[in-house]
């Protein structure tokens, strides 16, 4: 008899994954005869058994055999042995490793049906809007015939829609969405309003890309606020003027940029003032160094784009604008200064919290990917999954040829033109990925002077994404791309005409050429796995050189041997070279393995705050707010009782305490933005960063909770008891808020503030602790306060 299943593949052998299959196998062909109605009610009496035991093998097998019979009566497609194993491990808690057009979407069915037996509800987390209006759709009639309920949010479905969604058994949705809706429930004044019903199972599709790569960007909820400086333009202006390496020193291996010295005395002379570094001045530093990073370290057509009047961040995993992503801190009002656009009001921070802290919310989760074991640690560490990589249905035949390395990117730049006019001449598709919207249109202008037609796909020419990516395949096709993660579109040979797949194939399937390699290893194989789906041939080659970003920023020629700097023209093939590459590839994911880790640190000490907070301002959504003491004079309360019902002023009473409880959290998570920015310099104390973070924000989290009811009671009087104040308190309800995501590290400019600060980096140290002295007293000062 095969062993029960657990969540550790290591239990299951190859052998008995071959019996399970043919036991799934038998029984669905079994079904094949039986008419809807029977199929239907053996399904239903299968559910009355889920609550019973949900890990016994037979309820799996005559599970799994239904839904499969299901998906070839209403879709006409025979499920894969890999999608029915990946539907066994997705049902059981794993990331499930699925090269791309395996059908990751379709094997998620499985598991959804299975977990949706116990009516509490199942998320599908997609990677997109896109794809979670797509992916509902298209699997509607499997849950229509099993009698589930199924649904979508977008980010432009309204408050009704997505309470009706989150409603069903089954519902496709972003974790970003799903995130956004958390936290608008956390700040609803009824608690009727509430989108969300729970938090049971999340099935995540492209898991890799969001519980690692999207992990660093916490969602974020605020509403507008007051301007920003407006000291910004003309900052902007003289730091557009200054020369690199005189006036100032980037270093973008660390991120950093700092003012030399000559560069101070230019910038004071320009503002009229006599040092920046002194306390005094604390506000123009902090514009001046934001205006540097927005000049010199942020790149148009690579960071952002500039659309209708307004910069839009490009996501750097997907290559797609990131919607409703903003810089943090004044970095976004430093962009608009630069581009000499409008700077937009300020935000109030209302609510936030990490993807990773909002996805610890589901009692049980799961994953697919075609990316996922060279995360496999990371997974482990940080969600507690296993990954198990699942065969391909047929055998991969994809050639991935060793990379071509060049001293400079005009030598790269003709090489990868060279390849694309020598393989469009024999027909052969080829898809280009390029790092930036910038390198995409330079290669496509390049290729389009040699009088060919180029398939251009970037964040400018998004709208055309799903047709451009599905024609990638097709004979003589040229495609240009940005990041390919996430896509969600198979790329197939021919486009679906029998005729040319055979053409195309007989010439090697799809080219796929990445222009250079990503931080991460992972997303590098995302690229090389759009060619060689489902057993057709392929091919992928990377063209990379030694002045890319990911390489001279971690001084690559440092790291290579004389003998090779010295003949590089005909070395750079050489397998030292290739190995050093790979070591500096290594560096970077460690570096940014450090980053996310340290930002975990951050967001569960706040994660555990908010949920504290959250429980006592759920009590006084739920039973209103009772206060110890009467509020107010004899006639105030006369006068209200006079004007409304006791149910009115129990609500005014109870809105009152949750925005004023609202006002306290959003000024906390302002705190710990302000200590968490300058917190790495309590190390110079010999202080850890992490536990003075603590400290600080436990002392502070203490005095709000203690100071809560005294804020609420005056609220109260001034908002409820006050005519006038009644009348601000309905024009602040009917302000709206709005949602936006910030990508954020421990250090949002890098280390700058370190570099200023640390006298082997040749600073100047007494001009330092002018600066440093009134944030380090901030320490001194909160760690001898009496508790």
């Amino acid at each position: 008899m095969i062993r029960t299943l657990t969540n550790l593949k290591k239990n299951i052998t190859s052998k008995q994954e071959a019996r399970l299959l043919t036991r799934i196998r038998i029984a669905a062909e079994l079904l094949q005869n039986t008419d809807d109605q029977e199929i239907k009610k053996r399904y239903f009496q299968l559910r009355s058994k889920y609550s019973n035991d949900t890990h016994r093998q037979e309820l799996l097998i005559e599970h799994h055999a239904l839904v499969s019979e299901v998906i070839r009566r209403t879709l006409n497609i025979q499920p894969f042995n890999s999608q029915l194993l990946a539907g066994i491990y997705l049902k059981d808690g794993n990331i499930v490793e699925m090269k791309t057009g395996e059908g990751k979407t379709l094997a998620a069915v499985f598991a959804a049906c299975f977990h949706a037996q116990n009516h509490k509800g199942v998320h599908v987390l997609t990677f997109n809007d896109y794809l979670s209006e797509r992916d509902a759709n298209w699997t509607k009639p499997v849950y229509d015939f099993l009698e589930y309920t199924v649904g979508y949010v977008s980010e432009k479905s309204n408050k009704k829609d997505r309470k009706r969604a989150y409603g069903c058994d089954i519902t496709y949705v972003t974790a970003r969405e799903a995130g956004f809706d958390f936290l608008r429930d956390d700040m609803v004044y009824f608690a009727k309003d509430k989108v969300h019903r729970g938090f049971n199972v999340a099935i995540i599709d492209e898991a890799d890309s969001i519980l690692i790569d999207e992990a660093r960007v916490p969602l974020v909820i605020s509403k507008n606020s007051v301007g920003e400086d407006e000291n910004l333009k003309k900052i902007s202006e003289i730091v557009s003027n200054l020369e690199s390496d005189e006036d100032f020193e980037p270093n973008p291996e660390t991120n950093q940029i700092y003012l030399t010295e000559k560069g101070q005395e230019l910038i004071q002379e320009r503002l009229g003032i006599e040092n920046l570094y002194i306390q005094k001045y604390i506000r123009i530093l902090n514009s001046v160094n934001l205006s540097l990073h927005a000049h010199f370290l942020l790149r148009r057509d690579d960071d952002y784009i500039i659309r209708d009047g307004k910069v839009e961040q490009i996501d750097r995993f997907t290559g797609r604008i990131a919607d409703r992503r903003r810089w943090p801190d004044g970095l976004q009002a430093a962009i608009e200064a630069k581009e000499q656009l409008e700077i937009n009001p300020g935000t109030q921070l209302l609510g936030s919290i990490a993807l990773r802290n909002f996805l610890e919310k589901y009692s049980f989760i799961s994953g697919m990917t075609g990316t996922a074991l060279s995360s496999k640690k990371e997974l482990k560490e940080f969600y507690g999954l296993e990954v198990i990589a699942l065969p391909t249905e047929k055998p991969l035949i994809r050639k991935d040829l060793p990379d071509m390395i060049f001293k400079s990117k005009t030598q790269k730049d003709a090489a990868i033109i060279d390849e694309v006019i020598k393989t469009n001449k024999t027909g052969q598709p080829v898809l280009v990925g390029t790092e930036s919207v910038e390198e995409s249109e330079r290669i496509t202008t390049l290729l389009q002077e040699k009088g060919l037609h180029v398939n251009l796909l970037n964040a400018k020419i998004d709208a055309e994404e799903a047709r451009i990516i599905s024609q990638a395949g097709k004979l003589n096709s040229i495609t240009i791309s940005t990041a390919m993660a996430g896509r969600g579109t198979d790329i197939k040979l021919g486009d679906d005409n029998i005729e040319e797949y055979n053409q195309v194939a007989s010439l090697g399937g799809l080219y796929v050429i990445g222009t250079y390699r990503h931080e991460s290893k992972r997303i590098d194989d995302q690229l090389r796995g759009r060619a060689g789906r489902q057993g057709d041939p392929g091919k992928s080659r990377f063209f990379i050189s030694l002045e890319d970003d990911l390489l001279s920023n971690f001084g690559i020629d440092d790291l290579l041997p004389k003998n090779i700097q010295h003949n590089a023209a005909t070395s750079l093939g050489h397998p030292i070279v290739l190995k050093t590459v790979d070591r500096v590839q290594k560096k970077v994911e460690e570096q940014n393995y450090k980053i996310r880790k340290t930002l975990n640190t951050y967001a569960e000490i706040l994660e555990n705050q908010r949920k504290l907070f959250q429980e006592n301002r759920e009590d006084i959504l739920i039973n209103g707010y009772q206060p110890i003491n009467k509020i107010g004079t004899h006639a105030q309360r006369s006068d209200l009782a006079r004007e409304f019902s006791e149910e009115e002023i129990d609500d005014f009473f109870r809105i009152v305490a949750l925005l004023t409880m609202d006002d306290q959290w959003s000024m906390h998570l302002h705190l710990a933005n302000e200590v968490r920015e300058s917190i790495h310099l309590s190390s110079l104390a010999k202080l850890s960063p992490s536990n003075e973070f603590s400290k600080i924000m436990a002392e502070a989290f203490i005095e709000m909770m203690n100071g809560l009811d005294e804020h609420i009671e005056q609220s109260i009087l001034e908002k409820v008891l006050d005519k006038e104040g009644r009348t601000q308190l309905m024009d602040l309800l009917s302000n709206p808020s709005s949602t936006y995501t910030e990508l954020i590290t421990d250090q949002p400019f890098g280390e700058w503030m370190e570099l200023l600060f640390v006298p082997s980096l040749g600073t100047d140290f007494k001009l330092a602790k002018l600066f440093f002295w009134p944030i380090l007293s901030i320490f001194k000062k909160k760690n001898s306060t009496p508790t």
